[in-house]
């Protein structure tokens, strides 16, 4: 009874597992992370200036980025950054009308590679070889590209000149 038990549940786990060739809804690969300043008390902001585009950045700051950002997706994410912000009750004004915070956007792209492999399973086998032989193996590799969105809200409130430092109040990433 207990090998039967151990038997179904990992039958289950596997049928949940995620292999080479299996589609994967778009919602299950997305990561979104926050992160606020806890010192922060943000009713004391109401203004806010946002970058007009997205800057890609290379992870290598001695390597150029190789990617652009289509205007569509700029439009995209600035369209839906303002329209949060305005349901927070911030108000987006120029860089000139000096703003408690400014919004600044940046992307990132990284290829991720996997390399799969399976157990030795056992085959139909040879005349005078017995079942079970030859081994049976098999390797597949994967490589894909992830985006990733990062928005950073700066405290212009709070600029320290001598040190040439503007703080983050928060800090957004969307990965997809």
């Amino acid at each position: 009874y207990k090998g039967l038990v151990i038997l179904g549940i990992t039958a289950l786990l596997s049928a949940c597992n995620l292999y080479p060739g299996e589609n994967a809804r778009t919602e299950e690969l997305d990561v979104i992370v926050t992160h606020r300043d806890p010192d922060v008390d943000f009713s004391q902001f109401s203004t806010y200036a946002l970058a007009k585009e997205i800057k890609p950045v290379s992870a290598n700051p001695n390597d150029p980025p190789n990617f652009e950002i289509s205007k569509e997706l700029n439009d995209i994410v600035i369209q839906t950054i303002e329209a949060n912000m305005a349901a927070y009750g911030w108000t987006k004004v120029d860089t000139s009308a000096n703003p408690d915070m400014a919004i600044d956007l940046g992307a990132t792209v990284t290829r991720n590679t996997n390399v799969y492999g399976s157990w030795p399973g056992y085959g139909w086998g040879y005349p005078g070889y017995g079942w079970g032989y030859p081994w049976t193996t098999y390797s597949t590799v994967t490589s894909y590209e992830v985006g990733s969105v990062i928005m950073v809200g700066l405290d212009l409130n709070n600029i320290e000149t001598v040190n040439q430092f503007i703080p983050a109040m928060w800090h957004g990433l969307v990965q997809g």
